[in-house]
């Protein structure tokens, strides 16, 4: 499995790293969750665009990734505008979802790009070779709050990303019960063993939490903690985190 390197930090080998999002609709609001950031020392920042009430106004929308770069610039930013489709808070149509994707990209803000799988659809590839021709490095994602596929099924899925051009693919579902979160597991422990490259896996809700802790064990090289706010359901915040993380890795070098 290839490792990839962004700003320094290294995702795909070592502890799963932890990222923190940002979710405020205003820019003062975001600002004062980036603020916070700093003395928690995540290794990433996600900034959840699809939060801000501006997305779609493409020079408010750059004037606030500018503003998010400055609030924080040695961290490794990640931007992300989830659809509603796939749990996000805004209702646009495929063609702006791209448009604010292709901004973002080439905006010299982002580090690297979350872009939905089945969203960008046909896309995907031409969208990839524009993201590294502007530096950015892409996480393709699927999302299910409903429910978790089969094994078999969530298998395809990152199979499916695994075979594009991307850097990371990214998997959340639902779970409606303890087998539920043993099959994400055991589709990322498989997945893992012939991937090639990094993959980020969880379990949503409070029956998924252990998901978020386990990922060295399984495959999982980055999670999601809070910071006062969360943009999904069950993460938990960063210092716990963090602690329970280190409780499943005695003695184990970084």
């Amino acid at each position: 499995m290839k490792e990839v390197t962004v700003r320094g930090l290294t995702l795909g080998s070592g502890r799963p790293k932890i990222c923190v999002p940002v979710v405020g609709r205003s820019l003062p609001e975001i600002l004062s969750q980036a603020d916070r950031l700093p003395p928690l020392n995540p290794d990433l920042c996600e900034w959840r665009v699809d939060w801000f009430a501006g997305a779609a106004d493409p020079q408010l929308l750059l004037s606030a990734a500018r503003a998010v770069r400055e609030a924080l610039p040695r961290l490794p930013l990640l931007f992300t505008f989830r659809t509603q489709a796939e749990g996000g808070r805004q209702s646009l149509s495929r063609e702006q979802y791209l448009d604010i994707c292709r901004l973002l990209m080439t905006s010299g803000c982002c580090d690297l790009i979350d872009l939905e799988l089945f969203t960008v659809g046909d896309d995907a590839v031409s969208l990839l070779e524009e993201a590294h021709a502007s530096g950015v490095l892409v996480v393709l994602s699927n999302h299910d709050f409903e429910a978790t596929p089969p094994e078999e099924e969530l298998l395809r899925r990152l199979s499916l990303m695994d075979s594009l051009p991307a850097d990371l693919s990214k998997i959340a579902v639902m779970p409606h019960g303890p087998e539920d979160v043993l099959a994400l597991l055991s589709a990322t422990c498989r997945a893992r063993q012939t991937a090639e490259h990094p993959i980020i896996t969880m379990s949503m809700g409070p029956m998924g939490a252990v998901s978020r802790v386990c990922g060295e064990l399984f495959g999982s090289c980055l999670t999601f903690g809070s910071a006062g706010h969360t943009s999904a359901p069950g993460q938990i915040p960063v210092r716990e985190l963090r602690s329970m993380m280190e409780l499943l890795r005695p003695g184990q070098p970084d």
